[in-house]
């Protein structure tokens, strides 16, 4: 591979990945990325970490805190049943993978109730 076909993140640009952007609207990616990173790297359970991040949310998204706690849990339970039938390739798997994949790209907040359905 050459490396002026290489696209590198410029380096005066922030990427702080357990941090949330609560100036705009977060993604679901964004809100699984900080979930996945205080479970792993802090330590916290999966219902601590859910709980600590519809904390920070709440007041930015003007959403009440269960609502934000019920959309991390879900979205981290879609994640987790994806994850555990990476190895499958049927064409019901690869479909499940895709449509997760443009929900996890959705702000948040236009899709509250659309995860894992």
């Amino acid at each position: 591979m050459e490396a002026e076909n290489i696209s590198l993140r410029s380096w005066n640009q922030a990427f702080l990945v357990g941090n949330l952007p609560l100036h705009r609207t977060p993604t679901n990616r964004e809100l699984l990325s900080a979930l996945l990173h205080r479970n792993r790297y802090d330590k916290l359970s999966i219902k601590n970490a859910a709980l600590e991040i519809s904390r920070l949310a709440e007041s930015a998204l003007n959403v009440p805190r269960r609502k934000i706690n019920a959309h991390l849990q879900d979205l981290y339970d879609t994640w987790r049943g994806l994850y555990k039938q990476k190895s499958r390739t049927t064409s019901k798997s690869e479909e499940d993978r895709t449509h997760f994949r443009t929900e996890l790209s959705m702000p948040c907040d236009l899709s509250w109730n659309q995860i894992g359905q």
